[in-house]
């Protein structure tokens, strides 16, 4: 007789908060649902915060040029990762954004790069901080060119003006 009057009083409870326009879970697999729910956004949030604090890290290094040394690291999802590491065949340990790196793009391959030519597009600050963001979500991921005697990977994104990539040094990890 208890549990009747548990679930009767539970009941009549669920009832007057849902009209009350509040969302009450009572299915188990529902319950978890949210659960999982509620993580995924967590998880996305905390991915966000990142994101955000990359790109303020690429603004900050690019308006104070002389300035050479510092690195942020990136944590890009683990299809882009395994993906990566297929195609150069070894472990990644890690993603990680530059100063130098940045400089070398701006002054390379920038408005006013000495690498421009007649084809290329030249990059902008603009472009330059969507780099994280083609980390984390490319088109196409390529083993690149050696640079300065290490492994390269490229990831590509197709974007309205023309593909963009990143270049990223490798240095081989066991």
């Amino acid at each position: 007789m208890e549990i009747s009057k548990e679930k009767e009083l539970r009941d009549i409870l669920i009832k007057h908060l849902r009209n009350a326009g509040i969302h009450v879970v009572t299915d188990r697999h529902e319950g978890q649902s949210v659960l999982n729910d509620s993580g995924y956004t967590a998880k996305l949030q905390s991915r966000i915060e990142q994101l955000n604090k990359v790109v303020e890290f690429i603004r900050n290094s690019i308006k104070n040029v002389k300035y050479r040394k510092g690195s942020l690291e990136i944590q890009v999802p683990e299809w882009v990762n395994k993906k990566a590491e297929l195609e150069l065949k070894h472990k990644i340990k890690k993603h990680v954004i530059d100063i130098a790196g940045l400089n070398h793009a701006m002054n390379n391959h920038g408005t006013e790069g000495k690498k421009i030519d007649k084809t290329s597009i030249p990059l902008t600050k603009e472009d330059i901080e969507l780099a994280p963001y083609i980390l984390i979500s490319p088109d196409k991921i390529s083993k690149g060119t050696p640079l300065y005697g290490r492994e390269s990977i490229i990831y590509e994104k197709g974007l309205s003006n023309g593909k963009i990539g990143v270049t990223c040094k490798s240095v081989w990890i066991a």
